[in-house]
């Protein structure tokens, strides 16, 4: 368990999927995510977060306030030797998107990511119409790297992907 000002982040288990899959497949969640993601099954639903490249490991973290999972985080590609993951998804629960919770999660993983697991860049993409998460990464302190033009067709429209870091020294700033 990883604890946070306003939440706590378990390591996922079978007993939490349903809950997730839940969160996932609301519309302003999923949809924020993946042109795939109402393909996603419940069974399959482990194997689409732990998604990681040859070589690297991953992490899913179940987000918990008042003992109600109310979003999960993932941990990709985590690369031993360039030190180095990728936030694959902050999915939470749109009850709980305006408060500290989002940006309470997102610091939480990256405390543990540094300081824990002593990396030392971390790296997220988002689709360009997603606001929310823009928001969300601004007040993490992530930088934002750069957009990948036309990266997606979706919703009868093409989207750019924006590319955002952090690393170890700007945590705190």
């Amino acid at each position: 368990m990883i604890k946070g000002r306003n939440v706590l982040l378990k390591a996922l288990e079978e007993s939490h999927l349903k809950r997730i899959y839940d969160i996932l497949m609301m519309d302003d969640i999923g949809s924020t995510f993946s042109t795939t993601y109402k393909e996603v099954t419940l069974s399959g639903l482990a194997s689409f977060l732990y998604l990681t490249e040859p070589g690297t490991i991953s992490k899913v973290f179940s987000i918990f306030s008042d003992n109600e999972i109310i979003g999960f985080v993932t941990l990709n590609n985590i690369h031993p030797i360039r030190h180095n993951a990728y936030i694959g998804i902050v999915g939470i629960d749109p009850k709980y998107q305006n408060g500290m919770y989002g940006v309470d999660a997102l610091r939480t993983i990256i405390k543990y990511s540094f300081d824990t697991l002593n990396l030392h860049r971390l790296y997220g993409h988002t689709f360009s119409d997603n606001p929310k998460m823009h928001t969300l990464y601004k007040r993490g302190n992530w930088i934002h790297e750069g957009t990948e033009r036309e990266y997606a067709f979706r919703n009868g429209e093409w989207v750019g992907r924006e590319i955002w870091g952090i690393l170890r020294d700007e945590k705190e700033k």
